[in-house]
């Protein structure tokens, strides 16, 4: 993903993310669940 798009535009990306309600459900399942989370289950 990050190769294809500027620094500026990843940036904004993430900003959007972080503005999510899911995304941020998301994100603090990866921390919370760090490697465990990584592979086919959701």
């Amino acid at each position: 993903l990050f190769d294809t798009v500027s620094h500026d535009n990843a940036v904004e990306v993430l900003k959007s993310w972080q503005r999510d309600p899911d995304y941020q459900d998301a994100i603090e399942r990866l921390r919370a669940g760090g490697a465990r989370t990584s592979g086919g289950e959701r």
